[in-house]
């Protein structure tokens, strides 16, 4: 999940007044994505990966962008009236950092993803070179 999809958490829950039940909704948005992904990611490789060649992937992920540009373009924003004055960005940052000192759920939450990003770019630069071990399965 991007900051973006956090974002969208966040903001809907806010919406509602329902701030203080982030933290328990990105927790469980964030545990589907990893567990969709760790399913995904192997089967789509076995699935539509053939002889080392993903062009059926691309094409696939294509489609699925095409269809899902509607499924954007139809969501509606909350009207700006009904929404809290913006803050500025010192004060975003300032409580942001707050909230990874009072939560330290959020420091470890934050240093697993930096992991899981360094180990999903080196393993994008290994994979490039080689052929997936996966897309040898029958």
């Amino acid at each position: 999940m991007g900051g973006a999809d956090s974002a969208l958490v966040y903001d809907a829950l806010a919406g509602e007044g329902r701030a203080a039940e982030y933290p328990r909704a990105e927790a469980w948005a964030l545990a589907s994505w990893m567990g969709v992904t760790a399913l995904g990611m192997p089967l789509a490789d076995l699935l539509l990966v053939r002889d080392g060649d993903p062009v059926g992937a691309h094409w696939t992920s294509a489609v699925l962008m095409a269809l899902g540009a509607p499924c954007a373009l139809a969501m509606r924003e909350t009207p700006r009236s009904a929404r809290a004055a913006p803050a500025s960005a010192r004060e975003i940052t300032r409580g942001a950092l707050r909230d990874v000192v009072r939560v330290p759920e959020l420091a470890r939450l934050i240093a697993y993803g930096m992991g899981v990003f360094v180990l999903l770019r080196a393993a994008s630069q290994t994979l490039s070179t080689r052929r997936s071990p996966l897309s040898a399965c029958p």
